[in-house]
């Protein structure tokens, strides 16, 4: 693998795509718009609820951090990426309002910057940020959230996992899956 991203302009419809190829049981895309992920099936018994959610602001942010850092370049060392994820971590913490240790995506993304500090290829790179974001997830799944949506359930979230943290194992398994 040479680049984590082919094309900027493609990130987020091969995202998409590579969710619907990795879970086809669960996710499908909307032929119309090409953005759309919905369950294939109803899930029987249930009942879905959907609400806002700060993890779309938060990784647009991170994006356009990390993304002021490489305007004009063709390529990116991999040795700039902890930069670049730093960058962006530190606006999301601004934006947001979190901290490190809320039981947030920030806590994934703290973990996946110190994980892949002393790496030299992309490879590596993933592999540690995989491991990282595999690793916050178990972290804090034993502990309650202090901000967002899900800290309104109070002791109830203790044993569930943060969605957007959730998020961020799912990217980096297509990442992997995809690049092998």
């Amino acid at each position: 693998m040479k680049k984590l991203i082919n094309d900027a302009a493609n990130y987020v419809d091969e995202v998409i795509e590579g969710m619907a190829l990795m879970h086809p049981e669960t996710y499908t895309v909307d032929s119309e718009t090409s953005r759309v992920i919905r369950r294939t099936t109803a899930a029987e018994d249930k009942v879905s609820v959907v609400f806002e959610s700060s993890f779309g602001t938060l990784m647009t942010t991170f994006l356009m951090a990390s993304g002021k850092l490489v305007k004009g370049k063709e390529e990116v060392p991999g040795t700039d990426i902890p930069t670049l994820l730093q960058a962006a971590l530190d606006s999301m913490i601004s934006r947001g309002g979190a901290s490190i240790g809320d039981k947030t995506v920030l806590d994934s993304v703290s973990a996946i910057v110190d994980a892949i500090a002393n790496t030299h290829t992309i490879e590596t790179a993933t592999a540690a940020a995989s491991q990282a974001a595999d690793e916050a997830l178990i972290e804090f799944k034993d502990k309650t959230c202090k901000i967002g949506r899900t800290r309104i359930f109070g002791d109830r979230i203790i044993g569930m996992d943060d969605p957007g943290m959730v998020a961020i194992v799912r990217i980096l398994e297509y990442i992997r899956a995809t690049s092998s």
